[in-house]
C-alpha cells in the first residue's frame, strides 16, 4: 500500500489499539456516534428552518411538504432542503455499507496471520509453509534472516502477504469497490453543496426572519462536510489494509509502505530496500521486512535502552500522557509563553483589519474625497507600523521560549544518559547519542519555534476571514466555500496519484 506520511487522525486513534480488530472498533465508535450526532443536528437544522418559514404552524408545516413544492419550489420553499437532508439520513450510511460489503467481499482468501500471536518468540513452522512470496521479499538477505529467526511468526507472515500475487490481486479488486463508493460520496456531496449554494443566492427569505434561516441554510454546508469526512473515515478504515501489532518492538501499529525513500531502519540502522518498509507515521518509526521477520527484533536492535540485566522494557504512553508531559516542559515558561499567544492575536487582527482600510482608500479616491483620503492613509500607516511592532514582539517571544526548553531538555537528556549502565554504550553509537543531543532535540523543539505559532496564525487568519466574508456578503461567500471541500479532496486525490506514480503498489 502505498501511504502518505502526513498524519491524520485515524493514525492517532489507531496508537492505541492493540490488535487490527480492536482498531477498527475504536475507530466504528468514534466515527458512527460522530456522523449520528451530525446526521441529527442537520435534520434538526432543516425542521427549524420549515418552521420558522411557517411561523411554526404544524398544519402549515406538514401541508407545504409536497412533491410540487420540493420541485418547484426552489426559490420560494424550504422544503427541498429538508427532502435532501432526509435523502442523505438515507444515502450516507447505505453507501457506507454497500462500499464496505463489496470491498471486504473481494478479500478472498484467509489472512497467513490468522491464528498467530503478535509477538517475535519463535513458533514451530518455517518460511517454507509461507510460499514463495516470502522468498521473493527477502532476496538474498533470506539465508541470514532463516539463521537468525529459525522460525516464523506474525511478521514474516506478513512479510509473505506483501507479495502473495493472489493476496495482491483480490486487494486491488477490493481497492476498486472501494474508490467507487468514495467517488459516489464525492459525487453526491458536491451536488448537494452547490445545490445549497445557489438556493441561498436567490431564495427569497421570510420578511424579518432572513438572518435567522439564512444561517440555517449556510449551516448545511458544514454538515455536509462534516458527513462526507465521517463517512470517508469509515470506509478507509473499513477497507485498509491489515496492520503489523509487535508491542514488543514498536507501541504503536506498522504499516507496510511502498513509497519509502532515503530511510534506514530503526532496528538495524541498514538502509531500506525497494522502497519497502513497515512504517509507524507517529513516530517516524521504519522496520525493514527482514527485521519484521526476526525472533529476535525486540532485543537486538541497535540504540535500545538497556542496563546490565539486559534490555529495559519501557512502559507504554498513551496520547493524553505525552500531551501531559509535553505541557510539563513549558510549565514553567508558561507566562512568557501566553504573551507570545496574545502578541500573535494581536499581530493576526491588525493583519485582516488592514485590507478594510485598504478597501476605505479606494472608496475615498473613487469619491474624490481628499481629506478622508488623508486620514485614511494616516490610519493605515499607523496599523502596519503597529503590526511591525507585535510581529517583532512574538517572534522574538517564541524563540525565547523555545531556547529556554532546547536548554532544559539537553541538559535533562544529558544526565540521563550519564546514568546509563556501561551497557547501554555498548550497545549505543556516539554518533547516534550525538545526533540525540544536537539534531534530534532541535528538531523536537521546531513545533514550538515555528509550527506552531503559523498553526495558530492561520487558524486565527481562517476564522477571521471566513466572519468578514460572510458580513461583506454571506450569498457570495456561499458560493465560494462549497467548492472548498470538493477542491480539498480532490486535491487528495491527486496527491495520492503522485505518490503512486512513482511507488506503484
Amino acid at each position: 500500500m502505498t501511504s502518505s506520511h502526513r498524519v491524520g487522525v485515524l493514525d492517532l486513534v489507531r496508537a492505541s489499539a492493540d490488535n487490527d480488530e480492536q482498531s477498527r472498533d475504536s475507530v466504528g465508535k468514534i466515527f458512527w456516534r460522530l456522523g449520528c450526532a451530525t446526521l441529527i443536528i442537520d435534520l434538526g437544522c432543516a425542521v427549524a428552518l420549515l418552521g420558522d418559514f411557517q411561523a411554526w404552524a404544524p398544519k402549515d408545516m406538514l401541508h407545504s411538504f409536497t412533491w410540487h413544492n420540493v420541485v418547484t419550489g426552489f426559490r420560494s420553499q424550504p422544503v427541498d432542503v429538508v427532502a435532501l437532508t432526509l435523502s442523505r439520513l438515507v444515502a450516507g450510511p447505505v453507501l457506507i455499507y454497500l462500499s464496505v460489503s463489496w470491498a471486504q467481499a473481494a478479500m478472498v482468501g484467509q489472512s497467513r496471520r490468522e491464528g498467530l500471536p503478535a509477538t517475535q518468540s519463535p513458533l514451530p513452522a518455517t518460511s517454507k509453509d509461507l510460499g514463495d512470496g516470502y522468498s521473493a521479499l527477502l532476496g538474498d538477505d533470506k539465508a541470514e534472516a532463516e539463521g537468525e529467526r529459525g522460525s516464523v511468526n506474525v511478521g514474516a507472515a506478513a512479510n509473505a502477504e506483501v507479495m502473495d500475487v493472489a493476496r495482491q490481486n483480490a486487494k486491488a479488486r477490493s481497492r476498486r469497490y472501494k474508490y467507487g463508493g468514495l467517488t459516489l460520496l464525492f459525487i453526491f456531496s458536491t451536488f448537494y453543496q452547490v445545490y445549497i449554494g445557489l438556493k441561498i443566492s436567490t431564495f427569497d427569505f421570510r420578511e424579518g426572519h432572513k438572518s435567522i434561516e439564512a444561517v440555517l441554510i449556510c449551516l448545511g454546508v458544514l454538515w455536509i462536510n462534516i458527513e462526507v469526512y465521517v463517512a470517508r473515515q469509515l470506509i478507509l478504515e473499513a477497507t485498509r489494509d491489515e496492520g503489523l501489532f509487535l508491542p514488543d518492538v514498536h507501541p504503536h501499529p506498522l504499516f507496510m509502505d511502498k513509497g519509502v525513500a532515503l530511510h534506514w531502519c530503526d532496528l538495524c540502522s541498514t538502509k531500506i530496500k525497494n522502497h519497502m518498509a513497515w512504517r509507524c507515521k507517529l513516530c517516524d518509526f521504519d522496520m525493514c521486512t527482514v527485521c519484521a521477520a526476526r525472533k529476535d527484533a525486540a532485543t537486538v536492535g541497535e540504540n535500545l535502552l538497556r542496563n546490565d540485566k539486559g534490555v529495559k522494557q519501557e512502559k507504554d504512553m498513551s496520547n493524553g500522557s505525552y500531551f501531559n508531559r509535553s505541557l510539563s516542559l513549558v510549565k514553567e515558561e508558561l507566562p512568557l509563553f501566553m504573551g507570545a499567544f496574545l502578541l500573535l492575536f494581536l499581530y493576526t487582527a491588525t493583519n485582516l483589519a488592514l485590507p478594510n482600510y485598504q478597501g476605505l482608500i479606494i472608496d475615498k479616491v473613487s469619491n474624490d474625497n481628499r481629506e478622508g483620503f488623508l486620514v485614511d492613509v494616516r490610519s493605515y500607516v499607523i496599523l502596519m507600523a503597529v503590526q511591525g511592532v507585535f510581529s517583532a514582539c512574538y517572534s522574538a517571544a517564541f524563540s525565547v521560549v523555545s531556547r529556554k526548553i532546547l536548554f532544559f531538555i539537553r541538559v535533562k537528556l544529558f544526565g540521563s544518559i550519564l546514568a546509563q549502565d556501561v551497557a547501554f554504550f555498548d550497545g549505543t553509537t556516539s554518533g547516534h547519542l550525538t545526533s540525540r543531543l544536537t539534531n534530534d532535540i532541535s528538531v523536537m523543539m521546531e513545533p514550538i519555534r515555528s509550527s506552531l505559532s503559523t498553526l495558530l496564525y492561520n487558524l486565527i487568519t481562517l476564522v477571521g476571514g471566513i466572519v468578514m466574508c460572510y458580513y461583506t456578503s454571506y450569498q457570495l461567500s456561499m458560493l465560494a466555500f462549497v467548492t472548498v471541500g470538493p477542491i480539498t479532496y480532490l486535491w487528495d486525490l491527486y496527491g495520492e496519484a503522485c505518490m503512486f506514480s512513482w511507488h506503484p503498489s
